[in-house]
């Protein structure tokens, strides 16, 4: 069913142009919450996510795949956004993160700096002028640390 759902979440919020960044469905007292998250280079807006929701709420209740009641939620994932998938760093390019990895020894490090590549499974990090190489497969959690003072 995760699978599925996962397939069908994928196609209509690629088809109404944005990517799906994110998904979950968890209980909410009576009923569940299933939280669907987008991303888009430019942005997503909250025109973009009624767009969205509209779109989805007829394609799942159709799908059957959600037993029961449930609420659908769309966003985005926030200037703060966790990052988990490796394409999610490559979004955060420029952007100043906070990660946590695990270290040679077996504890956690925890990181900040800005982000200056993500690939071949390697991020590469600047943090007070130096630069560090993160194995991808080190780390623990990441998330965008968002900085208000800068204008986009």
């Amino acid at each position: 069913m995760q699978r599925d759902l996962e397939a069908l979440l994928e196609e209509q919020v690629r088809q109404a142009g944005f990517r799906l960044y994110e998904w979950s469905l968890k209980p909410g007292g009576r009923r569940r919450i299933l939280r669907v998250s987008l991303f888009a280079v430019d942005g997503v807006g909250l025109d973009d996510c009624a767009v969205v929701s509209r779109r989805l709420g007829p394609v799942l209740d159709e799908s059957d795949l959600i037993a029961g009641s449930y609420v659908l939620e769309v966003s985005s994932p926030g200037l703060d956004r966790e990052l988990t998938r490796p394409w999610h760093f490559e979004t955060a390019l420029g952007e100043q993160l906070r990660l946590v990895r695990r270290g040679a020894d077996g504890a956690s490090e925890t990181l900040e700096g800005t982000l200056l590549a993500a690939e071949g499974g390697m991020l590469r990090l600047e943090r007070e002028g130096t630069e560090h190489a993160v194995p991808l497969a080190e780390v623990l959690k990441a998330r965008v640390l968002p900085d208000f003072t800068r204008r986009r």
